[in-house]
């Protein structure tokens, strides 16, 4: 329905997000239901594949930036990832860390998007604010089960799936 009269060849960075979707829900289904070494890494990669490439598709297609240009940008973003993966323990945030430069990367990009009068600076807000409150409820889950024993993962799921299929649909010019 996304793509219903779009070439798949014109937009094959938004096919092969569409694809990491699907891979991220099996990723986290493998996750949760069995919790082993394989399992997190077929739970994080996909994670990681739709993060890295959506980066791309936004520069390009959605802010307009050469591709160049958006090299140098995921090259400081990758940096700013790595250190904090390996300067900050991975247990500040409930595990949460691996998602604050994605949620910075999303800031920046609203903030360009206005900065330019593109329409899509809304949207790509009000997606922010989502996925903050997304990750909002994925940090305090494990704090929050001794009062609400169903925890609140499931709500971080529920929204993060609404961010990222929003995220995608973004990058899709409006049909007639």
């Amino acid at each position: 329905q996304l793509l219903r009269g779009i070439s798949w060849r014109a937009y094959w960075d938004v096919v092969a997000l569409l694809i990491s979707l699907f891979v991220i829900g099996i990723g986290s289904g493998l996750w949760h239901s069995v919790a082993t070494k394989w399992a997190v890494v077929a739970d994080v990669i996909p994670i990681y594949v739709f993060i890295n490439l959506y980066i791309f598709s936004l520069f390009i297609r959605l802010i307009g930036l050469h591709w160049f240009k958006t090299l140098l940008i995921w090259l400081v973003f990758s940096a700013c990832n790595v250190w904090i993966q390996t300067n900050v323990p991975s247990d500040v945030l409930n595990g949460s860390l691996m998602y604050i430069p994605p949620l910075v990367m999303l800031g920046v990009a609203t903030t360009w998007l206005r900065l330019q009068y593109k329409h899509s600076w809304k949207p790509m807000a009000a997606i922010s604010v989502l996925f903050l409150i997304s990750l909002t409820f994925r940090t305090i889950d494990t704090s929050i089960c001794s009062s609400f024993p169903y925890g609140t993962h499931f709500i971080w799921h529920t929204l993060n799936a609404w961010v990222l299929y929003s995220l995608v649909k973004l990058l899709v010019p409006k049909q007639a």
